[in-house]
């Protein structure tokens, strides 16, 4: 997960675990290089997307016949 997009506010994050840690480390200088293959492509999602996501199909799902 990443940051928000919308919801609670823009850039909003919890913890620096995850993608946003490896970021901010890289950012602050602690991280200097790491090894990673330039084939891999990153699929992240914005935390509200995920959230609202979950909440849509639990509801769906509860009020399916």
């Amino acid at each position: 997960m990443t940051p928000s997009y919308r919801e609670p506010m823009p850039g909003w994050v919890d913890s620096l675990n995850g993608p946003i840690g490896v970021l901010v480390g890289g950012g602050k200088g602690v991280i200097r290089t790491m090894r990673c293959n330039a084939e891999y492509t990153a699929e992240a999602i914005p935390l509200d997307y995920l959230v609202n996501s979950m909440l849509a199909i639990s509801m769906r799902v509860a009020t399916e016949k």
